[in-house]
């Protein structure tokens, strides 16, 4: 995949932003995954996840869901201004859980 970003054809990443951790919101993110996967063919997406406690949910689930059912490389993106260490912690063994390899880390603000 990576040759196809240094050929002529027009290649795309995607970036995530999942809503609240709702059931509702997250299969939703999930459709409308499937709908840019058939239309654009990503190299890659990044889902964010953000340091409001109401989206952290969605985030590990739709990195994972992505990465397992569109298989394309997907990285989860940290933001993690006003984490305590304790909660980071617990999040990167979520991911090491849900088999999430591709993490970008950043501290924000």
């Amino acid at each position: 995949k990576l040759l196809q970003a240094n050929s002529s054809i027009p290649t795309f990443a995607i970036s995530l932003f999942p809503g609240k951790g709702s059931t509702e919101n997250i299969e939703k993110t999930f459709r409308k995954a499937e709908e840019v996967q058939e239309i654009c063919k990503p190299l890659y997406y990044s889902v964010t996840w953000p340091p409001n406690p109401h989206s952290k949910k969605g985030s590990p689930l739709t990195t994972e869901w992505i990465q397992n059912n569109l298989n394309v490389p997907t990285q989860m993106h940290f933001i993690a201004f006003d984490q305590t260490e304790d909660q980071l912690n617990a999040a990167l063994l979520d991911a090491k859980k849900r088999g999430i390899k591709h993490l970008l880390c950043m501290r924000g603000k």
